[in-house]
């Protein structure tokens, strides 16, 4: 056990010290980019552990995209979630019917690198992803490996929502948890 002296004289183990430095930097993760509307690439992996058994995981996908909900309002941020809606491109005419009724949220562009492209949000219920880990920085995401990034919770930096999406989203929001 490795003991290590601070500056106000006493000791401390330095495991303990390791984990509260980690708390703080999920700290200010969770406080500064789960916030309502952040979009997120989530790996295949943590949405498997986190959807129902109906999700159909593709081994040849490595992460879809995420919208965030919210944190829990948990005190022990070492194991805090956050909760996340799975997108997917619409690919079916039952898709887009949900769509044109308003039954499934959808953000364009969410990558943004095509326009055009469609991801739908609403065809699952929101579900608690685990933060325990954030892979913030570009340079970092570019040299994850196939299984790092299906394992990954990483922040989309190349593109937020506006504030007039996240008004969008905050009504289909209401919507869709008031139809239970």
């Amino acid at each position: 056990m490795e003991w290590k002296k601070t500056e106000d004289g006493t000791y401390q183990n330095g495991g303990i010290m390791e984990d509260v430095s980690l708390e703080r930097r999920l700290r200010a993760v969770l406080a500064l980019s789960c916030g309502f509307g952040s979009l997120w690439k989530v790996g295949e992996n943590l949405w498997k552990k986190a959807l129902p058994p109906s999700y159909v995981q593709r081994e040849d996908r490595e992460e879809h995209p995420g919208i965030c909900l919210g944190t829990s309002r948990e005190t022990d941020v070492l194991h805090a979630a956050v909760s996340m809606w799975h997108g997917t491109t619409p690919s079916r005419e039952k898709d887009f019917n949900l769509i044109a009724r308003g039954v499934r949220y959808v953000v364009r562009d969410f990558y943004n690198d095509e326009p055009n492209h469609k991801t739908m949000f609403g065809h699952f219920s929101a579900v608690p992803i685990q933060v325990t880990t954030v892979d913030a920085a570009p340079k970092v995401a570019e040299r994850l490996s196939v299984d790092q990034k299906k394992n990954s919770l990483r922040p989309n930096l190349n593109r937020m929502l506006s504030p007039e999406e996240k008004e969008e989203l905050r009504a289909f929001v209401r919507r869709f948890y008031s139809i239970g």
